[in-house]
């Protein structure tokens, strides 16, 4: 991803929440380049993990942010 104009950056993450809502996973990354950088996040599902989301996320100002390819890829 990238922003179109220097600002605090776009945040890309992961929550995974359980049953009752409670939070068990949440972990972000910022990007915050000019020219188009990568940014990767892993993480485990632990047990009782029931669901979940991958977001996108900027505050309000003049800055557009772009982010393609958003993947969640399974390892090992």
């Amino acid at each position: 991803g990238n922003l179109s104009a220097p600002s605090e950056g776009v945040f890309v993450g992961v929550k995974l929440m359980n049953s009752w809502g409670g939070v068990l996973v949440e972990q972000l990354q910022l990007v915050s380049s000019l020219t188009p950088a990568s940014a990767s996040i892993a993480f485990t599902a632990p047990q009782g993990a029931t669901s979940g989301y991958v977001f996108v996320w900027k505050n309000a100002n003049g800055a557009v942010a772009l982010v393609q390819k958003l993947s969640l890829v399974a390892v090992g």
